[in-house]
């Protein structure tokens, strides 16, 4: 059986499209991760593991495969913990109605007992999603906001691994947590930020090319 969803690997303060796959055959139990990942990714094997029994769902006794395409493309981080799990999970038969996720784009690091927690990236990661066309986004709760700023694409904050196989399975998401501001006020303040600017580009490192362009 075969399982795909979408996540995003940074590079620098760009992002790329991820497509995680996962395939389940007869064998030993194991899990093989492929596509570049780095020491946090291969690691993420343990935490994903815990996660999805304390969730309440099966982990599949197979050998597994998780495959990170683009795979000349270094994956580094903890945000592909969402993905991989839900992927994995999708390969229990019934767990998820549509184990081939092409519209959504998910990130998060994951803790044993299943909870999301933040991870950098998501705004350059929304921005890509919308530039592909992907129509959803699945941020851990305290990257809503962040990742909100970003218009034409639905950001939904998912607090746990099970609320995010929820959504993949059609429930309706979650209201934007209260004190997540709207687009409009998160704007507002970049341009106008109160006590004014207070920047030195003294302070600035490098960039001398940015440097010469902006003074």
């Amino acid at each position: 059986m075969l399982s795909r969803m979408l996540s995003a690997a940074l590079s620098g303060i760009d992002a790329t499209i991820v497509r995680v796959e996962a395939h389940a055959s007869s064998g030993l139990p194991a899990v093989n991760t492929v596509g570049l990942p780095d020491s946090a990714v291969r690691e993420s094997r343990e935490r994903v593991r815990s996660a999805i029994l304390n969730s309440g769902f099966t982990y599949p006794q197979k050998r597994m495969t998780v495959n990170l395409a683009p795979a000349d493309i270094r994956k580094v981080g903890s945000s592909l913990d969402l993905p991989v799990a839900a992927a994995i999970v999708a390969l229990n038969e019934g767990a998820l109605a549509d184990p081939i996720q092409e519209s959504t784009l998910m990130m998060g690091e994951l803790s044993l007992d299943g909870s999301v927690r933040p991870v950098p990236g998501t705004l350059s990661a929304a921005l890509e999603a919308r530039k592909t066309g992907l129509t959803r986004l699945l941020v851990p709760v305290a990257n809503a906001e962040e990742a909100g700023v970003v218009e034409g694409i639905d950001v939904v904050p998912v607090r746990s691994l099970g609320e995010a196989i929820a959504l993949l399975n059609g429930a309706e998401g979650s209201p934007m947590p209260a004190g997540i501001e709207s687009r409009e006020s998160i704007m507002f303040k970049l341009l106008s930020p109160p006590g004014g600017w207070g920047l030195d580009l003294a302070e600035v490192k490098g960039q001398g090319a940015a440097r010469r362009a902006l003074e």
